[in-house]
């Protein structure tokens, strides 16, 4: 899945050539202060470019997933939104600790409902489920 996914990212503009930013946009964007960990960065990463791609493009990423999702799938948005608090903190100065946190867990959320190297419903692992 991550090979496809870099591959997709990678056509979708020229990985070589830094973002075209003015001075003004790069004293506004929130240092990055922490590494994401492996297994989720190509997640993580086409959540921080999904302002950057053509929403069709993003919706036909999203669908190579395994089952397939969509850009208002909740593991999805909860990322997005994990990763816009992260970003609003860094950028006010504030701790970024509980907001890293946010992010790693809705990250590992998405990657274990979504990415195919992760157990699928069936697969031997129990879920749980709610007990009426």
């Amino acid at each position: 899945m991550a090979a496809v996914l870099i591959k997709a990212l990678a056509s979708a503009g020229d990985a070589s050539s830094p973002p075209q930013t003015s001075d003004d946009e790069t004293a506004r964007m929130p240092p990055r202060s922490y590494t994401v960990p492996p297994a989720l960065r190509t997640i993580v990463l086409l959540a921080r470019m999904r302002d950057a791609l053509p929403p069709t493009q993003l919706a036909s990423l999203l669908a190579t997933f395994v089952p397939p999702t969509a850009p208002t799938a909740p593991e999805w948005t909860d990322l997005c939104s994990a990763l816009d608090a992260y970003d609003q903190a860094a950028q006010l100065g504030l701790s970024t600790e509980e907001a890293r946190n946010q992010v790693d867990t809705a990250a590992m959320i998405f990657h274990l409902r979504y990415d195919s190297d992760a157990p699928q419903p069936g697969s031997g692992l129990h879920e749980h489920r709610a007990v009426r």
